[in-house]
């Protein structure tokens, strides 16, 4: 064996972002960060912000190894639409994969939503969650030029009435999608339902005609287009919303899946159309006295082990949201997300929750692939490799890159002001 081959065998077969650089030593890949200071993880995450920002990377995510990356059509070709269901970190996903998934699509409110309806105008492209979306849902029905995007809610009293129960008591909740009927009538279409709970989903809650052939097996969910006459099954990627679960302290934590997944027939678990994320970050939960008691020592390493063992004897795919998250905690501004509704776009890296989205689409039509770990050698991709850019556009990255560069300068200002105050009353 030539050393060209041997150095070919142990190179690393992962994908990453051209040119992005690995955090900061002690910010990010170590156990440690969960039990890390606010005040340190907010100079952590200034620091990273601007150093990523400042790289002007293009976001284009590669392989090392002939990795094979799919494409948004790919996704459209082979699934009739998506359905997210879980918490506010895959809400966040779920909007960086219709970006993805409808790129040439115009997202509008529903002219005859009950809720969305007198909603201000989508200001077209937006790489994050718009505030006028929310936090509790939405369901994108997608036809020609448009995506109109429908509330999973009968007016805005239930959408009160949903929030508060998903807020304040989220093990009340009965499992009851509410995917828009509109999705009946789409070319494609994505959804995310919420819950901020591990409570059994019910699929059968799904508009009619989602639901299964009686004489398919395997029992997954599929849309006979009526445009086209194709069926295609739809596609589930579920979180067991570990970070809440934690936070309660509930003995749901150690079965998360298989709370979630109750009641999907073990068929249907099987059948290659449902994705699982598994927990992830929370790096202030402790120091924010979040976690108690018995639960006070916990972090997302510890449930997320669990998860993966469950996922595994029961053949359902995953992406290791855990690993992604600890790998590049710095760039999660709260410690738990990469983006988030109410935070301005330009705050956040709606790159890395593009990415989360990818990790999601590859386990979906089976070809999974690994992040690069901090260290990997910055090589040329072997021929044959494909790539996919997840970037949010030359302007928008360029004022993302902007505003890190002004809270930097902002941030230091701050600093040496103090010091210098410090300082005269000292003199």
């Amino acid at each position: 064996m030539t050393l060209l081959m041997l150095a070919s065998l142990l190179r690393l077969a992962c994908v990453r972002f051209e040119g992005l650089p690995d955090m900061p030593a002690g910010t990010a890949a170590t156990p440690s960060i969960y039990a890390a200071d606010k005040h340190v993880y907010s100079t952590n995450v200034r620091i990273a912000r601007s150093m990523v920002r400042s790289a002007n990377i293009s976001w284009t995510l590669v392989g090392t190894e002939g990795e094979q990356l799919v494409s948004a059509s790919e996704v459209r070709e082979r699934f009739a639409g998506v359905i997210f269901v879980g918490d506010s970190q895959i809400r966040e996903v779920a909007w960086a994969a219709l970006q993805i998934l409808t790129a040439a699509q115009v997202k509008a409110f529903a002219k005859k939503d009950p809720v969305f309806a007198g909603q201000r105008k989508l200001n077209g492209y937006t790489a994050c969650v718009p505030q006028s979306v929310g936090k509790t849902g939405f369901t994108a029905s997608c036809n020609g030029a448009v995506c109109d995007l429908h509330s999973p809610f009968r007016n805005k009293t239930h959408a009160e009435q949903m929030r508060r129960l998903l807020l304040t008591n989220p093990h009340s909740w009965d499992g009851a999608l509410s995917v828009s009927e509109s999705v009946c009538d789409s070319e494609f279409f994505l959804s995310y339902q919420a819950t901020w709970g591990a409570m059994p989903i019910e699929p059968t809650t799904l508009p009619r005609c989602l639901h299964p052939d009686p004489s398919d097996p395997t029992g997954k969910y599929a849309l006979k287009q009526r445009t086209s006459g194709v069926t295609k099954p739809v596609l589930w990627i579920v979180d067991g919303c570990g970070l809440h679960e934690m936070e309660f302290c509930d003995k749901r934590r150690d079965e998360l899946p298989q709370h979630a997944f109750a009641r999907f027939s073990p068929a249907l678990l099987r059948s290659s159309t449902i994705v699982y994320q598994t927990v992830g970050a929370g790096f202030l939960m402790r120091a924010s006295n979040r976690f108690r008691g018995d639960c006070a020592q916990i972090n997302a390493d510890q449930i997320a082990a669990k998860e993966r063992a469950w996922l595994m004897s029961h053949g359902v795919p995953y992406y290791d949201y855990t690993k992604l998250t600890l790998q590049y905690a710095p760039l999660m501004f709260d410690a738990i997300h990469f983006t988030y509704y109410w935070v301005p776009c330009t705050h956040t890296f709606p790159e890395m929750a593009r990415l989360v989205a990818q990790l999601g689409f590859q386990q979906a039509v089976g070809k999974p692939v690994e992040v690069c770990p901090p260290g990997t050698p910055a090589s040329a991709p072997m021929p044959g490799t494909s790539s996919v850019n997840l970037g949010q556009g030359w302007e928008a990255s360029q004022n993302a890159r902007r505003v890190a560069m002004q809270l930097d300068e902002a941030a230091k200002y701050l600093k040496a002001t103090k010091a210098a105050k410090k300082k005269a009353s000292q003199a």
